[in-house]
């Protein structure tokens, strides 16, 4: 059976530089192993109840944002979260069937 694949929406919000929002694509396995293991890693290390394995995509979510708040950095924060439809078809347009890349979205500006 093959792994079902999800779509996270990563929006980096920096004091310095314009915001930017990257679509990460993948199964649990290969965003946990290849794209978010080191967030993961850090936040586990400052806050124990940050899961390294996730096994869902929502729990993915929830951990990534719990890393993100427990690593303190406060000039640039990152928020995740699951992708929409709309982002999705972006995504699909931009890489085709490659869904081993990542995609900025462009600035609405």
């Amino acid at each position: 059976m093959a792994k079902k694949t999800i779509f996270i929406r990563a929006t980096r919000i920096s004091l310095s530089r314009p915001s930017r929002t990257t679509i990460w694509a993948g199964t649990i396995d290969e965003l946990v192993n290849d794209v978010f293991g080191y967030t993961l890693e850090c936040g586990n290390s400052w806050n124990p109840k940050v899961n390294r394995c996730p096994k869902s995509a929502k729990s993915l979510v929830t951990n990534l944002n719990k890393a993100s708040e427990a690593s303190c950095r406060h000039y640039q924060d990152t928020y995740y979260e699951l992708a929409t439809e709309a982002e999705i078809a972006a995504y699909k347009a931009a890489n085709g069937d490659n869904l081993r890349s990542s995609y900025t979205l462009p600035n609405a500006a």
